[in-house]
C-alpha cells in the first residue's frame, strides 16, 4: 500500500502541472500563440538538453546492446498494435474519417511530454537514458507511418506528407550528435552539461502544463459521452501495457529496459495525433476527446503499472 501511494503522490503532482495548464489556457491567461511557442521550446530546446544530458554517461557495449532491444522489441510492439487497430476498426464498426486516428491511438502512446516525465518518477532518473533510446523509433514510425494512417482514412484528397521533412528534426539531430558522442565516450564541458541539465530540469513542468493547455479545448460533456474513448483508453493503458508485461517478463532480462517499455507504452494516446488530423483531414474533434480522457484515467492506471516495478 505504502509503494502504491509513493506512486500516486509522484503522479498527483505531475496532474497539478497539468491541471494549471488547463486553467491558464482555459481563463485566457495565456492564449493559442504561447500554447503554440511552449511546444517549440520543449521540442526545440528542453528535450534536445533531456537527450543530450541523459546521453553525457560512460558508454558500455551493453547500455548499447540494451538500446538496440528497445528499438527492435518497440518494433515488433507497433506491429501488433497496428493489427490490433485495424480488428478492433472492424469489430467496432468505427467510420472511416475516424479509422485512421484510431488506429494511430493504439499504435502511439504519448511516451515523450507524458511518459519521460512518469518515467523518471517511477524508476529515478538514471531510466532516462532507455527512454532516450526508445524515442528513436518513435520518432522514425509516428512521423511516417502514423502519419500516413491519417492520410490514407483522411477527407483531404491528394494529402501528402514528407517523411524526410518530419525525421529532419531538432531532436532527431540532437539525438544522432547524442548517439555519436555517447558511443565515442566524449564528453562535454562541465559548464555545457550543468547548462543542458538545467534546461532539462524544466520538462517535467512544462510538459505537463502544455498537456493541460491542450486539454482545455476538449468539450468534458462531449469527451465523456463518447464511448469511443473508453474503448481506446482500456485498449492503450490497460491492455497493450498488460500483454508486453506478460510476455516480456521472462523473455528481457534487463529490468529498467522492461520497466521503461512497460511504462512507456502504458501512457495515455499522443497529443500528435490531433495534430496530424488537423493537417491531414481526420476527425479533430475525435483525436482531442481521445487524448483528454486517456490521460484522465491514467491517474488511475499507471500507478497500479508502476507498482509492478517497485
Amino acid at each position: 500500500m505504502e509503494a502504491f501511494l509513493a506512486v500516486l503522490d509522484k503522479l498527483v503532482t505531475l496532474f497539478v502541472y497539468i491541471f494549471i495548464g488547463y486553467i491558464i489556457r482555459k481563463k485566457d491567461v495565456v492564449d493559442e500563440k504561447f500554447q503554440a511557442g511552449l511546444v517549440k521550446l520543449l521540442m526545440w530546446v528542453c528535450i534536445p538538453c533531456l537527450t543530450i544530458n541523459t546521453l553525457q554517461t560512460d558508454y558500455t557495449p551493453e547500455m548499447l546492446s540494451n538500446g538496440l532491444s528497445l528499438f527492435v522489441i518497440s518494433l515488433i510492439i507497433y506491429i501488433t498494435s497496428y493489427i490490433l487497430g485495424i480488428i478492433t476498426a472492424k469489430i467496432f464498426r468505427i467510420k472511416r474519417d475516424q479509422k485512421g486516428i484510431w488506429i494511430f491511438m493504439i499504435m502511439f502512446s504519448n511516451n515523450l511530454f507524458m511518459g519521460f516525465p512518469v518515467i523518471e518518477a517511477v524508476l529515478g532518473s538514471d531510466a532516462l537514458l532507455y527512454a532516450a533510446f526508445l524515442n528513436i523509433p518513435v520518432q522514425i514510425v509516428m512521423f511516417t507511418f502514423g502519419v500516413q494512417l491519417i492520410i490514407k482514412y483522411g477527407w483531404k484528397e491528394g494529402a501528402k506528407a514528407s517523411a524526410a521533412k518530419r525525421l529532419i528534426s531538432p531532436l532527431n539531430i540532437v539525438m544522432v550528435i547524442g548517439l555519436v558522442l555517447f558511443v565515442a565516450g566524449i564528453k562535454l564541458p562541465s559548464s555545457i552539461r550543468s547548462a543542458t541539465a538545467g534546461i532539462s530540469g524544466t520538462i517535467t513542468p512544462l510538459a505537463m502544463m502544455y498537456i493541460g493547455m491542450v486539454m482545455s479545448k476538449s468539450k468534458m460533456s462531449e469527451a465523456f459521452k463518447d464511448w469511443k474513448v473508453y474503448a481506446v483508453s482500456f485498449i492503450r493503458l490497460i491492455l497493450v501495457p498488460l500483454a508486453i508485461y506478460l510476455i516480456g517478463k521472462n523473455l528481457i532480462a534487463d529490468s529498467i529496459v522492461f520497466a521503461v517499455l512497460v511504462l512507456s507504452f502504458g501512457m495515455p494516446c499522443s497529443g500528435n495525433c490531433a495534430t496530424f488530423a488537423g493537417e491531414h483531414g481526420g476527425d479533430v474533434d475525435f483525436a482531442g476527446r481521445l487524448t483528454f480522457v486517456s490521460t484522465l484515467l491514467c491517474l488511475i492506471t499507471i500507478p497500479f503499472i508502476g507498482l509492478l516495478f517497485i
